[in-house]
């Protein structure tokens, strides 16, 4: 008797270990997740020929006050950037470039917890679409700016909150989306190891977990491919970033099958949120037509953007 009890003792004492280095290496991937080290300014401003831009600041439906930069345009239709996860608004400055030179109205600003906005925490985009609504609903009561002509872009975490957003917001009439997940789960699943270096299992599941309660938000909801739908009638142009091994491989095809017309895919051999850098004539010239085709302005040249233009997939090296 006295040698099972010690028997049972000992494996209770495992469990107990167990359980706890599983629960601390939960809380160590949400913080992971929650508070991302933030990414040094890549760009700034004096790299570019921009005018000096308009400092804005405005306020979220949860009460923060996020700050960006306004460029006013020349066609009369305004494009909001969103950055991505751990960045900052300086790290969309080349889109910001090439929108104001092709005449558009640019809207650049920090998501919460980022740059000078305020927040105590990044959220996954359970509350960065928030942000984004924000930033539109801002721009939109702006005298300058045509509130039948807004659109939004961004690139991985920035792409997901545009989806999500414009699914919900009818301000927003058109999205140009880089490299978004499918849906917060399969990314955090996928993402894990490289992230916080831990197994992905058991950590990922008890991470999300922990990161819901501290949140308070169901991060099961954060799915672009169940919320992109929604968009159409407004056009939607995915692109996909084949050399991108940080969210699951099919994310980019799913949302395609999911989105419905005008829809746009362009697949090009880029790592994540890299396709302006590894192609920025093409990649100009290609997210330029899409919002002028979405805006009803002129082409500057012919193009072969076409919201309805059958589009073949790659597969991935």
């Amino acid at each position: 008797m006295a040698l099972k009890r010690k028997v049972y003792w000992a494996a209770a004492v495992v469990c107990v270990a167990a359980a706890i280095v599983v629960l601390v290496g939960g809380w160590i991937g949400c913080e992971r997740g929650l508070h991302p080290n933030q990414m040094a300014d890549k760009y700034t401003l004096s790299q570019f020929d921009l005018p000096p831009p308009e400092a804005v600041s405005f306020h979220t439906r949860d009460g923060l006050r996020l700050a960006g930069w306004f460029l006013p345009g020349s066609n009369g239709a305004t494009v909001v950037l969103v950055h991505g996860r751990g960045g900052s608004r300086t790290r969309v400055l080349p889109h910001a470039d090439y929108l104001h030179r092709g005449g558009f109205s640019v809207l650049l600003f920090d998501l919460r917890y980022r740059g000078e906005s305020e927040g105590e925490e990044a959220t996954l985009g359970a509350k960065e679409v928030w942000d984004v609504e924000a930033a539109v609903r801002y721009i939109a009561t702006r005298p300058d700016v045509d509130p039948e002509r807004i659109g939004v872009q961004g690139g991985s975490l920035g792409a997901v909150s545009a989806i999500l957003a414009a699914a919900e917001t009818p301000e927003i009439k058109g999205v140009v989306a880089e490299i978004p997940f499918k849906d917060l789960p399969s990314a955090i699943s996928h993402s894990f190891k490289h992230h916080v270096g831990l197994p992905r299992f058991p950590f990922a599941p008890v991470s999300k977990f922990i990161c819901e309660l501290r949140l308070w938000v169901d991060l099961d909801a954060v799915a672009p491919s169940k919320a992109i739908g929604k968009i159409s009638p407004r056009p939607v142009f995915l692109i996909d970033d084949l050399e991108d091994d940080l969210f699951p491989s099919d994310s980019v095809e799913v949302l395609y099958k999911a989105a419905r017309e005008p829809k746009v895919l362009w697949q090009i051999a880029a790592a994540h949120g890299k396709g302006w850098e590894t192609a920025p004539e093409e990649y100009e010239r290609r997210v330029l037509a899409f919002w002028r085709q979405t805006f009803g302005l002129p082409q500057a040249q012919p193009s072969n953007i076409s919201a309805n233009e059958p589009v073949q997939t790659q597969k991935r090296p």
